[in-house]
């Protein structure tokens, strides 16, 4: 039995515990790093030095374990959060549509309205018009 144990721990100790995916992602820790980092920065320029820095990988490892971790690329995914939180204060505040572009990281309300338009089918101001809003 102690040769079993002895030989188990040994086995965990030389392979990992918390063994790499195969796949290649980030690990929990370094997700949960970068998923906070970009929330708490919504409205600055994120490069993806900083992002590779922050998760302590190469820009080339980091592309290819955030795609494998988030299924999609840094920009699309910051690109999705930015219009889901401009999407929320656009239904829940009466912020005028370029106060919000500019808390979501947009510099440029043209920019913002196509990125809006693009990704939800339709302009901030139909959906304030449809809440009633203007």
């Amino acid at each position: 039995m102690t040769w079993i144990l002895q030989n188990t721990f040994h086995h965990f100790s030389e392979k990992g515990l918390a063994e790499e995916d195969p796949r290649g992602s980030l690990t929990a820790c370094q997700a949960a790093l970068i998923r906070d980092y970009l929330n708490e920065n919504l409205e600055a320029p994120i490069q993806l030095e900083d992002l590779s820095e922050l998760a302590n990988l190469s820009r080339f490892h980091f592309l290819r374990k955030f795609k494998n971790t988030f299924g999609q690329t840094p920009h699309a995914y910051l690109t999705q959060i930015r219009l889901g939180r401009a999407h929320s204060l656009l239904e829940k505040t009466d912020e005028k549509v370029m106060m919000i572009a500019l808390e979501c990281g947009y510099t440029q309300h043209s920019q913002f309205t196509q990125a809006f338009k693009r990704h939800y089918g339709y302009p901030p101001a139909t959906l304030r018009k449809r809440l009633g809003r203007h």
